[in-house]
């Protein structure tokens, strides 16, 4: 098992702010267990969550772990992470932050809330992407079977030193990177973010994985670790076999809903 996550509902320094983070490695689990262990401590001593202060405190955390690692190590992680604020009454602000093909999703239990049409938050870091293409090449890559040198299904990560130790290139010009994508949504009463590993979009597209969720909610009176462990099954009898890691995050409200 090479998935890993976090979950931190008050943080250290900042009391108001949950840290939910899905870790999904490969190459073996050092990168994710890192991740997972580290990552939140670099958040929580930004003195602002700034996206600038979060991309830099993304690309530090890979720093380190790199400095630690064999050059030609082959583990590596996505970093997927929902910042909770909730110092305010609902809604409240959710900050993303996500390095590689791990998900975030947002529903609703309402289907008359229009914000929601599309659930999916983030983007995949993939290999076929113009922008990842080129920076791979330019580096002296190649993209095949949309993998990194026809292996890494993912181009950001946190790790995966052998494709980030090329001397004559910046931090932000290796064939693999860990530069975050930033971006900010809210949560409102009836809500739900859904932080998953890329193992549950195997078996299920991102719009039917919020249905199931949804349903389960306003059906029964499970638990979120039980609508979890009901949502892994059905993506298990869908054919996924994948490692998969979700977190389920819902305010009180949707619960009660």
């Amino acid at each position: 098992m090479e998935d890993a996550h976090t979950v931190r509902q008050n943080m250290t320094h900042r009391k108001s702010i949950s840290f939910f983070g899905i870790f999904d490695g490969h190459g073996g689990p050092a990168a994710s267990a890192w991740a997972s262990k580290n990552l939140h401590k670099y958040v929580d001593e930004l003195k602002e969550l700034t996206d600038e202060e979060l991309i830099k405190a993304v690309l530090q955390a890979d720093k380190d772990f790199l400095e630690q690692s064999p050059p030609q190590a082959t583990n590596g992680s996505t970093a997927c992470i929902a910042l909770v604020d909730f110092s305010q009454e609902l809604p409240w602000k959710v900050t993303g932050i996500n390095v590689g093909d791990s998900r975030i999703l947002l529903g609703c239990c309402h289907y008359h809330h229009i914000h929601h049409k599309n659930p999916l938050l983030t983007k995949d870091h993939v290999p076929n992407q113009a922008g990842e293409k080129r920076r791979i090449t330019a580096a002296g890559g190649y993209v095949a079977r949309n993998r990194v040198d026809g292996n890494i299904a993912m181009s950001r990560a946190i790790g995966d030193s052998r494709k980030k130790n090329n001397p004559n290139l910046p931090q932000l010009q290796q064939e693999m990177v860990a530069t975050p994508d930033i971006f900010h949504s809210q949560l409102h009463a009836n809500d739900f973010l859904l932080v998953a590993c890329d193992g549950l979009f195997e078996a299920m597209e991102p719009r039917a994985i919020v249905d199931f969720v949804e349903d389960q909610i306003k059906k029964s009176a499970a638990s979120p670790s039980q609508i979890l462990c009901k949502l892994l099954d059905k993506c298990l009898e869908g054919g996924s076999n994948d490692n998969m890691s979700a977190i389920l995050v819902l305010p009180v409200a949707t619960v009660n809903a």
